[in-house]
């Protein structure tokens, strides 16, 4: 519901309601920037053994490059996506600091 456009015959949400809607948000994104580091933990531990592969056999330097490639492409994207989120954390604090400026009005 949007405070600005209340629908007919509906309650205005009470600052508790809008108060456990921005917890809730930003735990989703909480939980989610945690699955994204440990994810990226994982794969920073992978690279990691590539490179020491790649220490042991230099006989394929093109697939191992390749396969670091990849990697590092993943981690990348990794690091977008939780900078992404905590964006869209920050969104949704200031989202609910002024719904609830606009709720003690």
């Amino acid at each position: 519901m949007n405070p600005e456009n209340p629908e007919p015959n509906q309650e205005p949400e009470t600052f508790q309601e809008i108060l456990n809607k921005g917890r809730e948000a930003r735990r989703s994104i909480l939980d989610r920037i945690d699955e994204l580091k440990v994810n990226n933990k994982a794969l920073e531990e992978r690279n990691w053994i590539l490179e020491k592969k790649l220490d042991q056999h230099r006989g394929s330097p093109e697939d191992i490059e390749k396969e670091q490639a990849e990697n590092d492409k993943v981690l990348d994207e990794n690091d977008k996506l939780i900078e992404q989120l905590r964006k869209e954390k920050e969104e949704i604090e200031e989202r609910t600091k002024q719904e609830l400026k606009e709720f003690k009005k």
